[in-house]
């Protein structure tokens, strides 16, 4: 009984560290895309002096970034 106890507790540990782990790579990649987001407009703003070329090809809207 207590061995099937364990057991479940630490199904549940490593699901609920999965579950984590998984909204953290969420959060980074919507960080890295509102950075590049950014960066692209930059680059727009100051005829790629500054910042990046949208070298993902992917449509900007640089007014709702600003």
């Amino acid at each position: 009984m207590q061995k099937e106890f364990y057991l479940l507790t630490l199904a549940i540990i490593v699901i609920a560290g999965l579950n984590y782990a998984g909204k953290l790579e969420q959060q980074d990649a919507e960080i890295a895309s509102a950075e590049y987001a950014s960066m692209v407009c930059l680059g727009r703003e100051t005829s790629q002096q500054f910042g990046w070329p949208n070298f993902r090809n992917l449509e900007i809207n640089c007014e709702e970034i600003n």
